[in-house]
């Protein structure tokens, strides 16, 4: 049920949302944005305890999700030295958190596309990277401002779903909105190009009486998430007057407006707005104002490697040829190789591999030129060691440009 009273809350009390939204998710009807399985992963992910093995288990049994996390955990945005085959190798050598990220990129794709969603009007995909961004943006910045009410965790969660409630408003499959959903994104473009510059929640607000963010907060309740969570969906465009945890709604807010203004955005320009005066006012009435004169330059590497998170997952391609490979007595997913490729994506391999002939082929499984190389190098250097020790000088020169030739080969062929 929405709470629709006026006023401030204490952490006891529920979500307080427009009473416009009360009628509107009466209409609603039955919805569901990801399937069961998925919900329990995300459920899942939210755990800061969850361990290595525990996450590789529950990642492997999905085999097309696992297909999924090997191909980018093989990519170059993570620049493993060695091919990753397996879901327990991903986790090693990338860390729980990346892959943990991720699965989580990759739920959003699915959570904003089922029935044709925002991905009808922007793309699903893209609206994943964003929440993505969003999401790392927010967790670097909990730490950079000092704010010690709100975890790294809670606040990676919430910029993560910020949005969701974009995908309740996108969707074209409950009939019972879809005249105000065909309705709103109709008009919406046209409301952002105006002279004015109306921010999104603006037009949302004139045309619903409530918002995207308010629907998201509503969500959020039905999912029984913490009240922080909730209202950093609810508010994360501001105002901040009725808002318990105003730590958790800046987080998100500042995160969003970082990732809308360096291009890793799924709206029209400048639909999100700029940042909203409630929230310049709460830094600087905590001592933070100057944390905004500096924050583009302060999180410089941050914002870029938000921006190549955001790239690996809005080129993450859709279709995925269906490979395995073998390893260790089970069926495993192997990345797809790109179309129109002659042969699997060859990783680099560690530079000292280069000093012994048949070392690269080796660390990538081609065992039979690996052995071979290795073996006549060996054979070569065998020979040029006795036949220089019994005083044969010329054969002994012959054997070593032998092996240094082998040696080179395995170079060049690797």
């Amino acid at each position: 049920m929405i709470d629709t009273r006026e006023g401030s809350h204490s952490q006891d009390e529920t979500l307080v949302l427009p009473p416009a939204l009360a009628s509107f998710v009466d209409r609603m009807g039955d919805f569901q944005l990801m399937t069961l399985g998925a919900m329990d992963l995300m459920r899942d992910l939210s755990r800061e305890d969850i361990s290595g093995r525990a996450l590789s288990a529950k990642i492997a049994r999905d085999p097309t999700l696992s297909a999924r996390i090997l191909r980018l955990a093989n990519s170059s945005y993570y620049g493993t030295a060695h091919r990753i085959a397996t879901v327990n190798q991903a986790v090693t050598m990338i860390g729980i958190d990346n892959v943990r990220r991720l699965v989580q990129g990759l739920c959003m794709v699915e959570m904003s596309t089922p029935h044709g969603g925002v991905s009808k009007h922007f793309g699903g995909r893209a609206f994943a990277a964003h929440a993505l961004a969003v999401s790392y943006l927010a967790g670097v910045l909990t730490g950079r401002i000092g704010f010690q009410n709100l975890g790294k965790g809670e606040a990676e969660t919430a910029g993560l779903i910020h949005d969701i409630g974009m995908c309740l408003l996108g969707s074209g499959d409950p009939k019972t909105y879809q005249d105000i959903q065909v309705r709103f994104w109709g008009q919406v473009e046209d409301y952002l190009q105006a002279p004015e510059g109306a921010s999104i929640v603006s037009v949302e607000e004139s045309m619903l009486g409530f918002t995207h963010a308010h629907l998201g907060g509503w969500l959020a309740q039905q999912w029984n998430l913490p009240l922080n969570i909730q209202e950093s969906l609810a508010w994360h465009h501001g105002p901040l007057q009725n808002v318990t945890n105003q730590e958790a709604v800046v987080v998100v807010h500042l995160a969003e407006i970082l990732t809308n203004e360096h291009d890793m955005d799924y709206l029209p320009m400048g639909g999100c707005g700029r940042i909203h005066p409630d929230v310049i006012q709460f830094l600087e009435s905590r001592g933070k104002g100057q944390f905004l004169e500096t924050l583009h330059q302060s999180l410089a590497r941050e914002i870029s490697k938000a921006k190549q998170l955001h790239q690996l997952i809005l080129t993450e391609e859709q279709k995925e040829e269906k490979q395995t490979v073998e390893l260790k007595g089970e069926e495993l997913p192997r990345p797809a190789i790109p179309k129109g490729a002659v042969k699997p994506i060859r990783l680099p391999v560690p530079w000292w591999s280069y000093l012994l002939p048949g070392a690269p082929q080796l660390i990538r499984g081609e065992l039979g030129m690996g052995v071979g190389f290795l073996a006549g190098f060996l054979f070569a250097l065998a020979f040029f060691v006795l036949t220089y020790l019994s005083g044969g000088i010329v054969l002994s020169l012959v054997f070593l440009f032998v092996s240094i030739a082998i040696w080179l080969l395995s170079i060049i062929l690797e």
